[in-house]
Order: C-alpha cells, then structure tokens, then sequence
C-alpha cells in the first residue's frame, strides 16, 4: 500500500468518526427540538450498517429506550410514524451477527429482543448451534442455557410471533441434549441450575429423559434427594409454560417424582416432611390416587421404620386434607390402617 493511499484511508476514516455523533449526543440532540430529533435519528440510522464493531455499535442500542421516552413528549403518535421503532430495527439487524446469548447480559437481551423485528430475533436463534457445537465446558453450556431462557421469557412477553419462540425452545432443546451427554461433567448444583432454567418443551422433553435414564440406576439416599428436586422442577417448570406445555410432559413429570418418592420410602430413606407440599403440587390427580395405593401396599406387611413415621405421618395427614377423595370407600381401609399404625409410632 502506497503512503498517499494509506493517508487518504486514514483521513476518510478519521472524517466518517467526526460524522458519527455518540450515543450522548444523539441524545442531547433529540431533546432540543422535534427537527433535530429527526435528524439525528437519521444521521444513526444511515451510519448503523458501516459501523465496523460491537464496540461502536451496542452503546446505540442503549439509546433506544429514552429516545422513545423524549418521542412521546413529541406525540409522535399522532404522525402516525415510529422513527425510534425504525432505528431500533436497523440497530439490531446490524448487531445480530454480533449478539451472543451467552455472553450478553440478560438486560441487554432483553433490550436487544425488545426493538428487534421477528426475522432479526431468527436470525440470532439460527446462528446459535453452530457456536455451541462441540462445546465441552460445562460453565459455557450454562452460560448458552442461561441466555436461551431469558430469550424465551422476553419473547413471551413480548408477545414474538410462534415460530420465533420455538427456534428459540428448540435451542433449549439442543442444550438439553448436551447436558444429558455430559452430565457426569457437571455437578449436582449446575445440573440443578440447567433443570431450574428449563423455559421450553423442548427443554423438558430432554430432560425427562435425563430424569429416566437417572432414575434407573443405582443410587444412594442423596442422589433419590437430588433426583426428586430435579424432577419437580421439572414438573414446575412444565406447568408454567401454561398452554404450550404437552399435558404427558407433565404427567410424566409427575410419574418421575412419584416414583422417587416411593422408591426412597422402599429404600429406607427418610424425606424432609418440608418437602411434601411440593412434591404432591407435581401429582395429577391420578397419581395421587396411586400414591395412597402404593403407600398402604408397602407398609401392608412390612413394619414402619421409626426413622420414616415423621414423614409418613405429615404425608397421609396433607393426604387426607388435601385429597379427600383418596380415601374414597374403595381405598378407606387400607390407608386408614396405615393412619392407625402410624399413631403407634
């Protein structure tokens, strides 16, 4: 490269940034007057695509919100215009191929998701499983999940067409599949943190597949604990998404969390009676009816260890409270056998 052309580069690119008003000037710009409000939107909004980096990029989107606060004192409304809307839809199409949703603070997905158009959200969810093919670290996969589901919140929210939330819960879905490949690589808090996180059915149906294939195995007093918080959240997670939740993906929630509860009383273990409430919220009526059955065939013949009376007691107390109906004429004697044995105790 010649000197003369490497002068006139240096000269044109020192000009453009002399054009290029800051975020703070922009700012102050469109709080004088309602044509210079215009005007500056203009200036960023033709210089966005050329920006060269994030770096010179993000800080507009940040600028976004007050500018529609000092609109509305304008009534733009009454124009029927929406200038803000309009930069706001070349900022982000400019930043998305910059946006990472797992290194972006949730605040700023959520400002990002908020003024982008539904094919920029798309676009942001189709690039992402190429950056997360092949990663190993458990602490990047977190960091994936965890900006995948505030995605998914904010775009509820924000009520995004259908299609683009589901790119969004297939990404989950993608997510799920890697910590059930790498499960023995994270710890119980990090898998604990995943479930937690869990915002999609996609998200869910993977995870009870996890649950299942965990469930089977053989375990300790501990890891019957921790599987069973795992599978409420699950099953908490799945009653949130209201609608869009399968109702087998809840039933087989439901299955997993009566299943462990069971198992661990067979096993010998002794449950925190704290955590009834909330376990049988998991239970569809159905498996409430089968759990009072399972309960008085265990102890039909088998003496109550006094280490599990506290529990069984608390248990068949929120039973009988809560579900009347469980102790329906079919079922009344051999539960209210194992009520009266467990006053013995």
């Amino acid at each position: 490269m010649s000197a003369r052309l490497a002068l006139m580069l240096l000269c044109c690119g020192q000009a453009a940034a002399a054009l290029e008003p800051s975020p703070g000037e922009l700012l102050e710009r469109a709080k004088r007057n309602r044509t210079e409000f215009y005007r500056a939107i203009s200036e960023v909004e033709r210089l966005a695509p050329s920006l060269p980096t994030r770096e010179r990029l993000f800080p507009y989107l940040d600028t976004l919100e007050p500018l529609a606060e000092i609109g509305r004192g304008y009534e733009l409304e009454t124009l029927g215009a929406d200038p803000v809307k309009d930069l706001g839809d070349t900022l982000t199409a400019s930043a998305a191929k910059w946006v990472r949703l797992d290194r972006e603070s949730p605040a700023f997905i959520r400002n990002f998701l908020k003024w982008a158009s539904n094919g920029t959200r798309a676009m942001v969810a189709g690039e992402s499983p190429m950056l997360i093919s092949g990663r190993e670290d458990p602490a990047a996969l977190l960091a994936w999940n965890r900006g995948i589901a505030a995605a998914i919140d904010d775009l509820r929210e924000f009520h995004a067409h259908p299609s683009v939330i589901l790119s969004y819960e297939e990404l989950q879905g993608i997510f799920a599949r890697s910590l059930l490949a790498r499960r023995y690589q994270f710890s119980l808090d990090q898998i604990r943190t995943a479930v937690e996180q869990t915002r999609s059915a996609a998200g869910i149906q993977e995870l009870l597949i996890f649950l299942d294939l965990e469930t089977d195995s053989p375990s300790e007093a501990s890891d019957r604990e921790q599987l069973v918080d795992w599978a409420a959240l699950v099953a908490e997670n799945s009653r949130k998404l209201g609608p869009a939740s399968p109702l087998r993906y809840r039933a087989d929630a439901g299955a997993l969390v009566l299943e462990l509860m069971v198992r661990s009383l067979y096993e010998g273990d002794a449950p925190d009676p704290r955590r009834i409430s909330r376990l049988l919220e998991c239970l569809t009526p159905s498996q409430i009816a089968d759990l009072t059955v399972q309960l008085a065939s265990l102890y039909a013949e088998r003496p109550i260890p006094r280490k599990q009376a506290g529990y069984l007691r608390a248990l068949v107390s929120e039973l009988r409270t809560r579900f009347p109906a469980v102790t329906a004429p079919n079922r009344r004697r051999a539960f209210e056998m194992l009520r009266t044995r467990l006053n013995g105790h």
